[in-house]
């Protein structure tokens, strides 16, 4: 999840001119409202006051399961696209963690503002590490995983295809295929929500980069098998819940589930197969791409996710099943827009501040140091 600058032209730009994707950077906006809808659904009340069995039931599990392979999405663009850059920017991770700790601080302020919390000295302490306590987990993980990236793409480019195959097989079986079948998390992923699962995905999607295969499928076909793979996560819990069957609860609806992980693949294909010509689109995604990270740190802040979206839509469990669906999408899409606004108001901010040039600068004057001092010049990292 990285911030990039946003640069509009009043010009024809077709998918790979200058190497930007932008049916990539679509697939990660897409990606961001999935996973708003995912905290929507939970955070937000609607599957716990839901009677089991009914159409609304299946209909909210129906959007869950759509959307749940959100996240995996994300790490496997960092892999698709990180496998073919050079040697690593701090300054990027640095830039992340300044605008992490910006909105930690000010949903701190808000809860001791408004009185919803009293103060207390080490719990602003805790409130002001997000990294070493993992407030945000997604951003925890990727922060370690980021560190280990010039490691992990000097051994994608080493490989030859053979072994970039059986890399992505043993991927795909021990830390997909073999924990749903047996229902076991063998490899102690935490269900998806950790630092080593977010680098097997940045492998997997290195690999899908390095070995062409977006360029051998039909996009349309990736479509098709992305709703199939995740409407079987559905159907399996409804069979389970019907016949009793011994399963672990949403057995094939977790992160981790091969046919989850097999279906954000797919779309990934998909994405990184489709070609995006005209010149409206494109400003469009080049607007709003950069502003995804902020909309997913703004909307689980301590503030807004506690005392904001918590159960704050559990009465939409009174509505019909077809307005249900239209409340959730729409729901969805208004937090993803007011928190890309208030984005692009921290990104004009920090620009104005010069924010990232000065993170730029420490990055070089570390390298100096390290250079001068420890790699004596080594070159990779």
């Amino acid at each position: 999840m990285t911030t990039e600058s946003v640069c509009l032209e009043n010009r024809s730009v077709s998918l790979h001119e200058h190497g930007r994707n932008y049916s990539i950077d679509l697939l990660r906006i897409l990606s961001m409202i999935m996973i708003v809808t995912l905290h929507v659904l939970r955070q937000g009340g609607i599957l716990e006051v839901l009677d089991t069995g009914t159409a609304k039931y299946f209909t909210a599990w129906t959007l869950e399961s759509l959307s749940l392979c959100a996240v995996n999405i994300y790490a496997l663009i960092s892999g698709f696209v990180g496998v073919s850059s050079g040697s690593a920017r701090f300054y990027k991770i640095l830039s992340m963690w300044i605008q992490v700790e910006f909105y930690c601080i000010i949903s701190t302020v808000i809860l001791y503002c408004t009185k919803t919390d009293t103060f207390d000295f080490a719990e602003l302490i805790n409130r002001l590490a997000p990294v070493s306590t993992n407030r945000y987990w997604y951003f925890t993980a990727y922060f370690i995983m980021f560190f280990f990236t010039p490691v992990f793409n000097k051994l994608l480019q080493s490989l030859h295809e053979r072994q970039m195959k059986y890399l992505f097989g043993i991927i795909f079986i021990f830390a997909s295929l073999w924990p749903t079948v047996w229902q076991t998390d063998i490899m102690k992923l935490n269900n998806g929500y950790s630092f080593l699962w977010l680098s097997l995905l940045y492998l997997l999607g290195g690999c899908v980069r390095k070995l062409g295969l977006y360029k051998r499928v039909n996009m349309r076909l990736m479509v098709v098998l992305y709703f199939v793979l995740t409407l079987s996560g559905m159907a399996f819990m409804a069979g389970a819940e019907e016949w009793n069957w011994p399963v672990a609860e949403n057995n094939l609806l977790s992160y981790y589930a091969f046919n989850i992980l097999l279906a954000s693949v797919c779309l990934l294909l998909a994405g990184a197969k489709t070609k995006i010509k005209r010149q409206a689109p494109v400003n469009i995604i080049r607007a709003l791409a950069p502003l995804t990270f902020g909309v997913y740190i703004i909307h689980t802040s301590e503030y807004i996710w506690d005392h904001v979206l918590k159960g704050a839509f559990g009465f939409f469990s009174s509505m019909s099943a077809p307005v249900l669906v239209l409340a959730v999408i729409a729901t969805a899409l208004a937090i993803y827009l007011a928190c890309s606004l208030i984005e692009w108001l921290r990104m004009t901010l920090f620009k104005w501040l010069k924010v990232d040039p000065f993170t730029e600068w420490i990055e070089q004057k570390a390298r100096n140091v390290l250079d001068q001092k420890i790699f004596k010049k080594e070159s990779g990292i």
